[in-house]
Protein backbone atom coordinates (compact mmCIF):
# COMPACT_ATOMS: atom_id res chain seq x y z
CA UNK A 1 0.00 0.00 0.00
CA UNK A 2 1.37 3.39 -1.00
CA UNK A 3 0.83 5.63 2.04
CA UNK A 4 1.56 8.92 0.24
CA UNK A 5 -0.83 8.10 -2.58
CA UNK A 6 -3.55 7.06 -0.13
CA UNK A 7 -3.04 10.28 1.85
CA UNK A 8 -3.30 12.30 -1.35
CA UNK A 9 -6.55 10.55 -2.34
CA UNK A 10 -7.98 11.06 1.15
CA UNK A 11 -7.05 14.74 1.12
CA UNK A 12 -8.62 15.20 -2.32
CA UNK A 13 -11.73 13.28 -1.22
CA UNK A 14 -12.12 15.54 1.82
CA UNK A 15 -11.74 18.67 -0.33
CA UNK A 16 -14.27 17.36 -2.83
CA UNK A 17 -16.72 16.49 -0.03
CA UNK A 18 -16.48 20.02 1.35
CA UNK A 19 -17.01 21.48 -2.11
CA UNK A 20 -20.06 19.25 -2.60
CA UNK A 21 -21.58 20.43 0.69
CA UNK A 22 -21.12 24.03 -0.43
CA UNK A 23 -22.61 23.34 -3.88
CA UNK A 24 -25.63 21.54 -2.39
CA UNK A 25 -26.28 24.45 -0.03
CA UNK A 26 -26.06 26.82 -2.96
CA UNK A 27 -28.52 24.61 -4.85
CA UNK A 28 -31.07 24.99 -2.03
CA UNK A 29 -30.70 28.77 -2.18
CA UNK A 30 -31.16 28.70 -5.95
CA UNK A 31 -34.34 26.64 -5.65
CA UNK A 32 -35.83 28.96 -3.03
CA UNK A 33 -34.89 32.00 -5.14
CA UNK A 34 -36.45 30.43 -8.23
CA UNK A 35 -39.72 29.79 -6.39
CA UNK A 36 -39.71 33.30 -4.93
CA UNK A 37 -39.00 35.09 -8.22
CA UNK A 38 -41.64 33.04 -10.03
CA UNK A 39 -44.23 33.89 -7.36
CA UNK A 40 -43.27 37.59 -7.58
CA UNK A 41 -43.74 37.49 -11.38
CA UNK A 42 -47.20 35.93 -10.96
CA UNK A 43 -48.03 38.49 -8.25
CA UNK A 44 -47.22 41.38 -10.59
CA UNK A 45 -49.41 39.88 -13.31
CA UNK A 46 -52.29 39.56 -10.82
CA UNK A 47 -51.67 43.13 -9.67
CA UNK A 48 -51.90 44.28 -13.30
CA UNK A 49 -55.40 42.80 -13.54
CA UNK A 50 -56.51 44.55 -10.34
CA UNK A 51 -55.16 48.07 -10.91
CA UNK A 52 -55.93 50.73 -13.50
CA UNK A 53 -53.01 52.23 -15.40
CA UNK A 54 -50.69 49.52 -14.10
CA UNK A 55 -48.53 48.81 -17.13
CA UNK A 56 -45.48 49.18 -14.90
CA UNK A 57 -46.48 45.94 -13.16
CA UNK A 58 -45.99 44.04 -16.42
CA UNK A 59 -42.44 45.37 -16.65
CA UNK A 60 -41.85 44.29 -13.08
CA UNK A 61 -43.30 40.85 -13.88
CA UNK A 62 -41.00 40.60 -16.89
CA UNK A 63 -38.00 41.61 -14.76
CA UNK A 64 -38.92 38.95 -12.17
CA UNK A 65 -39.30 36.37 -14.93
CA UNK A 66 -35.89 37.25 -16.39
CA UNK A 67 -34.38 37.01 -12.91
CA UNK A 68 -36.02 33.58 -12.56
CA UNK A 69 -34.45 32.43 -15.85
CA UNK A 70 -31.04 33.74 -14.78
CA UNK A 71 -31.23 31.91 -11.44
CA UNK A 72 -32.50 28.78 -13.19
CA UNK A 73 -29.47 28.82 -15.50
CA UNK A 74 -27.13 29.21 -12.53
CA UNK A 75 -28.92 26.31 -10.83
CA UNK A 76 -28.40 24.07 -13.86
CA UNK A 77 -24.69 24.92 -13.96
CA UNK A 78 -24.46 24.27 -10.23
CA UNK A 79 -26.14 20.85 -10.70
CA UNK A 80 -23.54 19.99 -13.35
CA UNK A 81 -20.77 20.90 -10.92
CA UNK A 82 -22.41 18.70 -8.28
CA UNK A 83 -22.52 15.77 -10.73
CA UNK A 84 -18.85 16.26 -11.64
CA UNK A 85 -17.90 16.48 -7.97
CA UNK A 86 -19.83 13.32 -7.10
CA UNK A 87 -18.13 11.43 -9.94
CA UNK A 88 -14.72 12.68 -8.82
CA UNK A 89 -15.44 11.75 -5.20
CA UNK A 90 -16.39 8.24 -6.34
CA UNK A 91 -13.07 7.95 -8.18
CA UNK A 92 -11.16 9.01 -5.07
CA UNK A 93 -13.12 6.60 -2.87
CA UNK A 94 -12.53 3.72 -5.30
CA UNK A 95 -8.80 4.47 -5.41
CA UNK A 96 -8.62 4.63 -1.60
CA UNK A 97 -10.40 1.27 -1.40
CA UNK A 98 -8.03 -0.09 -4.08
CA UNK A 99 -5.03 0.92 -1.96
CA UNK A 100 -6.57 -1.06 0.91
CA UNK A 101 -7.06 -4.17 -1.24
CA UNK A 102 -10.76 -3.72 -2.06
CA UNK A 103 -11.18 -3.88 -5.84
CA UNK A 104 -14.99 -4.04 -5.89
CA UNK A 105 -15.28 -0.46 -7.18
CA UNK A 106 -13.88 -1.49 -10.54
CA UNK A 107 -15.35 -3.67 -13.27
CA UNK A 108 -14.21 -7.29 -12.96
CA UNK A 109 -14.39 -8.11 -16.67
CA UNK A 110 -16.32 -11.33 -16.22
CA UNK A 111 -17.88 -10.89 -19.66
CA UNK A 112 -14.45 -11.40 -21.26
CA UNK A 113 -13.88 -14.89 -19.81
CA UNK A 114 -13.74 -17.50 -22.54
CA UNK A 115 -13.57 -21.25 -21.73
CA UNK A 116 -12.00 -21.84 -25.15
CA UNK A 117 -9.10 -19.50 -24.46
CA UNK A 118 -5.92 -21.14 -23.06
CA UNK A 119 -5.69 -19.07 -19.91
CA UNK A 120 -8.48 -16.50 -19.47
CA UNK A 121 -10.81 -19.10 -17.96
CA UNK A 122 -8.35 -20.80 -15.60
CA UNK A 123 -6.13 -18.00 -14.35
CA UNK A 124 -7.16 -14.83 -12.55
CA UNK A 125 -7.08 -12.69 -15.69
CA UNK A 126 -10.80 -11.84 -15.55
CA UNK A 127 -13.31 -11.94 -12.70
CA UNK A 128 -13.46 -10.74 -9.12
CA UNK A 129 -10.02 -9.82 -7.77
CA UNK A 130 -8.47 -10.41 -11.19
CA UNK A 131 -5.67 -8.70 -13.04
CA UNK A 132 -8.24 -6.99 -15.25
CA UNK A 133 -10.07 -5.57 -12.22
CA UNK A 134 -6.83 -4.28 -10.72
CA UNK A 135 -5.73 -2.61 -13.96
CA UNK A 136 -9.07 -1.35 -15.23
CA UNK A 137 -9.51 2.42 -15.08
CA UNK A 138 -11.43 2.69 -18.33
CA UNK A 139 -14.60 4.74 -18.66
CA UNK A 140 -15.82 3.39 -21.97
CA UNK A 141 -16.72 0.00 -23.35
CA UNK A 142 -14.13 0.43 -26.08
CA UNK A 143 -11.41 1.01 -23.51
CA UNK A 144 -12.45 -2.07 -21.54
CA UNK A 145 -12.54 -4.11 -24.74
CA UNK A 146 -9.03 -2.94 -25.64
CA UNK A 147 -7.67 -3.79 -22.19
CA UNK A 148 -9.35 -7.21 -22.33
CA UNK A 149 -7.87 -7.81 -25.78
CA UNK A 150 -4.40 -6.93 -24.50
CA UNK A 151 -4.76 -9.30 -21.56
CA UNK A 152 -6.19 -12.08 -23.75
CA UNK A 153 -3.42 -12.08 -26.35
CA UNK A 154 -0.05 -13.67 -25.82
CA UNK A 155 2.02 -10.77 -24.64
CA UNK A 156 4.95 -12.76 -23.38
CA UNK A 157 8.12 -11.17 -22.09
CA UNK A 158 9.94 -12.02 -25.32
CA UNK A 159 7.31 -10.34 -27.50
CA UNK A 160 7.45 -7.14 -25.46
CA UNK A 161 11.25 -7.05 -25.64
CA UNK A 162 11.14 -7.57 -29.41
CA UNK A 163 8.63 -4.73 -29.81
CA UNK A 164 10.84 -2.45 -27.73
CA UNK A 165 13.83 -3.43 -29.88
CA UNK A 166 11.90 -2.68 -33.08
CA UNK A 167 10.84 0.69 -31.69
CA UNK A 168 14.41 1.56 -30.82
CA UNK A 169 15.76 0.37 -34.15
CA UNK A 170 13.30 2.16 -36.41
CA UNK A 171 14.53 5.44 -37.64
CA UNK A 172 15.44 7.43 -40.69
CA UNK A 173 18.73 8.00 -42.37
CA UNK A 174 20.07 11.43 -43.31
CA UNK A 175 17.86 11.53 -46.43
CA UNK A 176 14.64 10.95 -44.48
CA UNK A 177 14.22 7.35 -45.73
CA UNK A 178 13.56 4.45 -43.43
CA UNK A 179 16.76 2.68 -42.51
CA UNK A 180 17.15 -1.07 -43.08
CA UNK A 181 19.58 -1.54 -40.21
CA UNK A 182 20.38 0.74 -37.32
CA UNK A 183 23.03 0.09 -34.66
CA UNK A 184 23.28 -3.53 -35.72
CA UNK A 185 19.51 -4.14 -35.59
CA UNK A 186 18.13 -5.86 -38.63
CA UNK A 187 14.51 -4.78 -39.02
CA UNK A 188 13.53 -7.57 -41.44
CA UNK A 189 14.74 -10.19 -38.91
CA UNK A 190 12.90 -8.58 -36.02
CA UNK A 191 9.68 -8.16 -38.01
CA UNK A 192 9.56 -11.93 -38.71
CA UNK A 193 8.43 -12.41 -35.12
CA UNK A 194 5.09 -10.77 -35.95
CA UNK A 195 4.36 -12.55 -39.22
Amino acid sequence: MNKDLTDLYQHKAEETSKTLVSLRNRSRVFILTEIGSFLVAIGFVVLYTLLDNAAWTLFCALAALLFYLYIRRRDVLNDREINKGEALLLVYQNEIAYQKGDYSGFEAGGQYVSPQHPYTFDMDVFGTGSLFQRMNRTISTGGSDQLAACLSTEWGHRTILVRIQIFRCKGTNQYGRSAESIDGCSLPELSKVFS
